[in-house]
C-alpha cells in the first residue's frame, strides 16, 4: 500500500524512485573502463532503463551521437527490448534501431549487412570493416533473430568494447 501511495505521488511529481527509472537515465554518463568489462560479463544478466543507465548511454552515444532521449525504452520496445531483459536484448534492439536509420525504414527488416552495420555502430561506434562484415555475414546467413543476438553477445564480449571509451 505504501509503495503505490508512493508511486502515485511520484506520478503526481511529488517524489522521484518509481516508474521505469528514466529519472536515472538523464544525465547519466556512458560507462567505460571496468564498467564495460563488468557489463560485458554480465551481458546475459537482466537490465534496466534506470538501474544500468550507464550501460545504455553507451548505445545512444554512439547510434544517435549524444545522450538518451527519455523516451528512449519506448523506442526500443519494437525490436523486443523492455525492463529485465538481457543485456544481448538491448545491443540487439539497439543494433536493430540503427539498422533501421540506416536503411530508412522503421520496420524491424533490416538486410543482413544493415544489422551489421547496425551492430557496430551501436557497439563500437564506428562502421564495420570488411573483414568483420565478412565474418558475421556468415553468423548470421540464417537471417534468425537468435543468430544475430549470438553476434551481439561476441561483439558485447569482445575486447574492443571492453576498452571503448
Amino acid at each position: 500500500m505504501r509503495f503505490q501511495l508512493a508511486c502515485a505521488a511520484a506520478a503526481l511529481g511529488l517524489l522521484a524512485g518509481c516508474g521505469d527509472g528514466r529519472d536515472k537515465l538523464v544525465g547519466a554518463t556512458p560507462a567505460t573502463g571496468d564498467a564495460l568489462v563488468d557489463y560485458s560479463t554480465k551481458i546475459g544478466d537482466g537490465v534496466s532503463i534506470g538501474k544500468d543507465a550507464a550501460f545504455v548511454q553507451i548505445f545512444c552515444k554512439n547510434v544517435s551521437g549524444g545522450p538518451c532521449p527519455e523516451n528512449i525504452g519506448d523506442q526500443l520496445q519494437p525490436y523486443g527490448f523492455s525492463n529485465g531483459k538481457t543485456g544481448v536484448d538491448l545491443g540487439y534492439a539497439f543494433a536493430m534501431l540503427a539498422a533501421d536509420k540506416k536503411d530508412g525504414a522503421d520496420d524491424g527488416k533490416s538486410s543482413d549487412a544493415d544489422f551489421i552495420e547496425g551492430a557496430y555502430r551501436a557497439v563500437f561506434a564506428r562502421a564495420a570493416d570488411p573483414d568483420g562484415l565478412a565474418t558475421y555475414s556468415d553468423v548470421i546467413k540464417d537471417g534468425t533473430t537468435e543468430s544475430r543476438k549470438v553476434m551481439i553477445k561476441t561483439i558485447l564480449q569482445s575486447p574492443e568494447f571492453k576498452s571503448a571509451k
